[in-house]
């Protein structure tokens, strides 16, 4: 006896004709439109928002999905808005040392982090990844305790959540205080920055403009919540772009959701 053919056998089928993998090609389907109900439908449901905080956002490869799919850049600074309050909370509660102790902070955003999902165990691209990752790592907490390098540290945009955790497991308390705090000064500004964001979305005060870095507040949010985007074809051309390619972006986006 054969199995029923649902709706989904359809799918597969449809999806194999396409060419590719098709569980693929029908989970990315299915992601992109959790999000895009997340974004039109539900950015403002208290359970939704609640059960975003107790994830800590999306992972990496979500978030910044998330952000550049048209019209979810509003959705995003809802979200990162919370995220990042959570964040500024419990920031000054986490205590350096604490490697393989997941703690209060433990798992913030933590599926973006290392090591914790069995695509990182099973791909080597992902181990080498993971190995330059703890290198580079141990190489900040190493040299952070040098007043020259604390200051280009401070003024550069320094860690995201991610890694600044696991920075954090390998720091003792001198050099987990100093990355603490530069994370802490740049979080109010950012915040400010996403208030405004989300206060001139209100029709009554869409003519006031941006005003500094304001348009670019949701991608900052996400690139400090959850890290820096994938590369594309461009490879790291997209990081050195950093602020003019968010600012471009958001404008996009931006447009692309009033047209809507």
């Amino acid at each position: 006896m054969q199995p029923s053919r649902h709706t989904t056998y359809y799918e597969v089928v449809d999806a194999l004709q396409r060419g590719g993998c098709p569980v693929c090609a029908l989970a990315e389907r299915s992601v992109r439109h959790q999000l895009e109900t997340l974004s039109y439908e539900q950015v403002n449901d208290p359970g939704v928002r609640a059960e975003l905080r107790a994830a800590r956002g999306f992972c990496r490869r979500h978030a910044w999905q998330f952000l550049r799919m048209g019209g979810t850049v509003f959705g995003a600074a809802i979200i990162y808005n919370d995220v990042l309050r959570k964040v500024r909370r419990e920031l000054p509660r986490r205590r350096a040392g604490r490697r393989g102790d997941d703690g209060l902070l433990g798992g913030l955003l933590g599926s973006g982090r290392r090591g914790r999902n069995l695509e990182s165990a099973e791909c080597p691209t992902c181990r080498n990844e993971a190995g330059a990752e703890a290198r580079y790592l141990e190489t900040i907490v190493e040299h952070a305790t040098d007043p020259a390098f604390r200051a280009r540290y401070e003024a550069a945009d320094g860690l995201c959540i991610p890694h600044l955790l696991d920075a954090l497991d390998r720091a003792d308390d001198d050099v987990g205080g100093f990355l603490k705090r530069a994370t802490e000064q740049k979080l109010g500004p950012l915040l400010q920055d996403l208030g405004e964001f989300i206060r001139k979305h209100d029709y009554r005060f869409r003519k006031e403009g941006w005003q500094g870095r304001e348009a670019e507040a949701p991608g900052r949010a996400v690139r400090l919540a959850a890290g820096e985007p994938f590369s594309g074809p461009g490879g790291s051309s997209e990081r050195r772009s950093g602020r003019s390619a968010e600012a471009s972006e958001t404008v996009d986006q931006e447009s692309g959701a009033s047209a809507c």
